[in-house]
């Protein structure tokens, strides 16, 4: 019974991603070239949404190779703080993107949602030096922790391995000891 239970809060859970991940879709602005959501995720409303795609397409851009807006980075975070994240963490990075919107009407007088990218780019870039200097803002640890997630989570992503190979070559998982032997023997693991 607690197999079907787990099993099941897994499909619910990778369902909710999915969902999640397939809805969060935005227009761009043309003049501030801001992908705006228009919907609230399972957990984040859409300016939260918007700060957190934003914000991660600024760390990881889309180059050559995918970028964190291609590997649906703010998506699968928002599903993760419905069932990966305890309440502190949630508020935690609740009160980040609130203190990253504040920042930017403090430092330029404008809402984050109306600089420029440019203007955008300078404002996380000071932040992430501010962050990570001796300092230590009130901002610092959900700054850190929510730019690794971001990492983490784009770095696992489909989109940033796409040609990663898990195991190269097969698994033979119940060797014999001859077996055993003559492996560790054709690739001098033996020493």
């Amino acid at each position: 019974m607690s197999e079907q239970k787990f099993t099941r809060r897994i499909f619910l859970s990778g369902a909710l991603l999915t969902v999640t991940a397939l809805s969060l879709t935005g227009c761009a602005d043309s003049q501030t070239q801001l992908v705006k959501m228009e919907q609230a995720g399972a957990f984040f409303n859409p300016e939260d949404l918007t700060l957190l795609n934003d914000i991660a397409e600024i760390m990881i851009p889309r180059t050559d190779t995918p970028g964190a807006m291609d590997a649906q980075v703010a998506a699968v975070i928002d599903a993760m703080m419905m069932t990966w994240a305890n309440g502190p963490t949630r508020d935690l990075f609740s009160n980040t993107l609130q203190k990253i919107e504040l920042m930017a009407e403090t430092m330029t007088g404008k809402p984050y949602s109306s600089l420029t990218l440019k203007q955008r780019q300078s404002l996380i870039s000071e932040i992430d030096v501010t962050a990570f200097s001796d300092e230590v803002p009130d901002y610092a640890e959900g700054y850190k922790r929510l730019k690794d997630l971001i990492f983490r989570v784009f770095y696992s992503s489909e989109a940033a391995n796409a040609d990663y190979v898990p195991i190269p070559g097969q698994y033979r998982g119940n060797l014999t000891l001859g077996e055993y032997e003559s492996l560790m023997e054709a690739y001098s693991y033996g020493g």
